[in-house]
């Protein structure tokens, strides 16, 4: 994902190294992601909202549809077990933001 400034990655399959390094956008899911893999600098496991589920839901079932994927058939049949195993990663720089929108507006001003 570096130099992903926009957009959606989702990812069923195993992962290598450094996951997220240089994402300054987008959101990343990962399913059975290592810990150890994923660059803590550059993105955070973040809260998943119920809408968000159900987007990436039928983003899955539509995913299965166009490609006959067998992957994706089994974690959209199985989706309350199987969602349990998929995590979803922000840019530490873009949730920062979020939390605290007031960091946008702030400057410094030095005498």
């Amino acid at each position: 994902c570096e130099y992903m400034t926009r957009g959606k990655v989702v990812i069923l399959g195993e992962t290598g190294y450094n996951v997220g390094s240089g994402m300054t956008g987008g959101e990343l899911w990962i399913r059975n992601s290592h810990q150890a893999y994923i660059n803590q600098e550059y993105i955070q496991e973040v809260t998943v909202s119920d809408e968000e589920w159900w987007q990436l839901y039928e983003l899955l079932e539509n995913y299965q549809q166009e490609t006959q994927s067998i992957l994706a058939k089994e974690i959209t049949s199985n989706w309350e077990i199987e969602k349990l195993l998929i995590k979803k990663y922000l840019p530490v720089s873009k949730n920062t933001i979020f939390k605290h929108p007031e960091t946008i507006f702030t400057t410094s001003i030095q005498s």
